[in-house]
């Protein structure tokens, strides 16, 4: 949980922006580091979630840099995910899973 609230907090993204964020939307070798935010997760008939390709509004999408405390959490995430799943989500379940937003804020 609290890796999830420092990177809403260094991108001030919304939770299901955090939680769609993949491997592929992360670029920290780019000076500065840099996420992109190209989708949010949804909850389809209150049981399944996904990944929606693309934010609330289409002014969503955009380009963060990423403040050092971000990089730190982001960097430790990557090395939980295989480097060859571009797709793979940053935060997900113990089996692998996306996340439920409401879960994670508590709704």
């Amino acid at each position: 949980m609290r890796d999830i609230i420092e990177v809403m907090l260094g991108t001030a993204t919304r939770i299901g922006e955090a939680l769609a964020i993949r491997q592929c939307d992360v670029d920290l070798a780019a000076d500065p580091p840099r996420v992109s935010i190209t989708g949010t997760l949804v909850v389809h008939n209150g049981a399944s979630v996904f990944r929606q390709e693309h934010p609330k509004t289409h002014e969503s999408n955009r380009v963060i840099a990423l403040p050092l405390f971000a990089v730190d959490v982001i960097r430790g995430r990557l090395e939980l995910i295989d480097p060859d799943d571009d797709e793979h989500l940053l935060f997900f379940t113990r089996n692998g899973t996306p996340l439920t937003p409401h879960n994670v804020s508590g709704e």
